[in-house]
């Protein structure tokens, strides 16, 4: 049976790891995560600043679910039934898929992210034709380096970004894998 990620609500992983569709109505949810973690995730993040309550929280969720003309999929991460993040594809462009995520501090160094993007990865070559995928991050973001060279990616290229939602820009390192 063939799965199509924007209309896959739950993509199971793994025995331990359940990818869930991210909804607004997830706001509370992701903003408790995020509060919890905000200190962590503030390190390597910019978004974090921006996002306080609730309210802002529904406003991340929306600038990644419901972007105009923009292909892209965006999950909670469960682990044996506990939030510890989101994952997705940012974007899905001319066989790209631009890949994204946050973790919880407590659930660092255990593979779940390796675990995703690899069966993530799957899905988008099988469902959407993705040639390749891209991985972008700060480039003092240790965590999210070995994250995509685990992966097989290369460093390809740093780039000034926008950071989403805003109208500033940082330096971001583009990891680059070739999945077909």
């Amino acid at each position: 049976m063939q799965v199509k990620i924007m209309n896959a609500s739950e993509l199971v992983v793994d025995h331990e790891i359940v990818l869930v569709s991210l909804h607004e109505s997830d706001a509370q949810v992701l903003w408790d995560l995020i509060r919890d973690n905000r200190s962590y995730l503030g390190r390597y993040l910019a978004w974090v600043e921006d996002v306080n309550d609730v309210s802002s929280t529904t406003v991340f969720i929306r600038q990644r679910v419901a972007v105009p003309g923009l292909l892209s999929a965006w999950y909670k991460v469960y682990v044996s039934g506990q939030l510890c993040g989101i994952f997705g594809a940012k974007s899905i462009i001319h066989g790209r898929a631009e890949l994204g995520c946050f973790i919880a501090e407590n659930s660092q160094g255990k593979g779940i992210i390796n675990r995703c993007i690899t069966y993530f990865s799957d899905v988008l070559v099988r469902d959407f034709g993705v040639r390749e995928a891209e991985w972008r991050c700060l480039p003092e973001n240790l965590s999210s380096i070995r994250v995509a060279e685990r992966f097989g990616a290369s460093l390809h290229a740093t780039e000034m970004c926008e950071i989403a939602g805003s109208n500033q820009v940082q330096a971001l390192s583009v990891y680059r894998k070739m999945l077909v």
